[in-house]
């Protein structure tokens, strides 16, 4: 087997081997990614390089992205990187010669720019992925260690319970508007500055950060503003579908169940159903999502959850330890563990930043761009 760095040119089979993996978990899912296989990656930076390990017939065995950009870390401005689309076939094989060709790439990327940093996440469901990067330890192979940063949960909200309470009457949960730009985005820079990892310390880089979202506007945020139109909470919603969707694969005992008890609650309006094996998931992700407290949260939530189409659910990421963000019981939600970790070379020392402190504000991580 070789490792060799994909070009243009291997757009078409890097889409067709990522979109034939199924992750499992209690819904099998592919990816799948429209137009350009790297339009993804161009939704945060134009510094990204993508490895394949190919084997005897030049078929892909396993593959990943590196994507870099500046950060700010502990105060720092630097750079920073993220392991991002792991993929390995599953065979003892493609998971050995993968962690052989694949780690020393790893430590000559982040040389070329000086990036002391990496980033990855892993599902606890995607088992090759995990045995292939998380696991393996050997006091012979001088070998990345991953270092748990944060556990968190991919939360999907699905439909609102019929016994639901309403948001606060006193807090106005509207669509921005362009009067609101300024005001909206010096909100989200206050929010993210409080963030151990953020990537916007000032107005202009977050302009330039949306800038790059393709159709993230700025009338598709929500602000909450109480009675003297102070904001007091904000989220974007954004939809994936002009360059990568999700399709589902199969669907466990559980979330079989789901799906029909959901089919049900569609009936009466109440639920979002969910599509069959071979279809894509309708679903738009919550960006740039902050609030002063759990009832401006809950009123976000709500508002994105009425504005949406038949059959569109909506996903954000909660991070454990961080009360602000734990489903809202008026919604009927489900939830997938992950990991959000630091790729730290063998000998490097664990840094400050990622040792447990608790209720500490998480790293600034947006779920639509992984």
């Amino acid at each position: 087997m070789r490792l060799v760095k994909a070009t243009p040119e291997d757009d078409q089979k890097i889409i067709s081997y990522f979109r034939e993996t199924v992750l499992p978990g209690s819904i099998d899912v592919s990816y799948v990614r429209v137009g350009s296989f790297f339009n993804q990656y161009q939704l945060q930076s134009d510094d990204y390089v993508t490895y394949l390990l190919l084997n005897d017939d030049e078929q892909i065995e396993a593959m990943a992205s590196l994507v870099f950009r500046p950060a700010r870390v502990e105060g720092q401005t630097q750079t920073i990187g993220f392991a991002k689309d792991l993929r390995v076939s599953n065979s003892r094989a493609a998971i050995l010669s993968w962690s052989q060709h694949f780690f020393p790439v790893i430590e000559e990327e982040k040389a070329k720019r000086n990036c002391q940093y990496l980033f990855s996440v892993v599902g606890q469901s995607q088992k090759q992925a995990y045995n292939a990067f998380v696991r393996p330890r050997s006091m012979k192979r001088r070998l990345p260690r991953y270092y748990l940063f944060r556990r968190f949960q991919i939360v999907s909200l699905h439909g609102l319970k019929p016994w639901r309470h309403g948001p606060l009457p006193n807090i106005r949960v509207r669509a921005a508007q362009e009067s609101d730009r300024d005001a909206l985005y010096a909100y989200i820079v206050k929010k993210k500055t409080l963030k151990p990892l953020t990537y916007t310390s000032d107005l202009a880089e977050i302009d330039a950060s949306l800038a790059r979202w393709r159709d993230l506007k700025l009338e598709n945020f929500l602000i909450a503003q109480d009675k003297e139109q102070n904001i007091l909470g904000c989220t974007g919603v954004f939809s994936s579908a002009r360059t990568q969707r999700v399709m589902v694969q199969g669907y466990s005992s559980q979330a079989m169940t789901l799906k029909e008890g959901l089919q049900l609650l569609s009936i009466v309006g109440l639920g979002k159903r969910l599509p069959a094996v071979g279809q894509y998931l309708e679903m738009s992700y919550l960006t740039h999502l902050f609030a002063e407290n759990p009832d401006i949260f809950y009123g976000l939530l709500f508002t994105a959850f009425k504005n949406t189409v038949k059959n569109q659910f909506l996903v954000y990421t909660h991070f454990e330890n961080y009360w602000l963000t734990l489903p809202p019981r008026g919604f009927l939600s489900s939830t997938m563990p992950a990991g959000f970790y630091c790729v730290l070379s063998p000998d490097q020392v664990v840094p400050d930043f990622l040792k447990p402190v608790h209720l500490h504000e998480p790293p600034d991580f947006e779920l639509a761009l992984w």
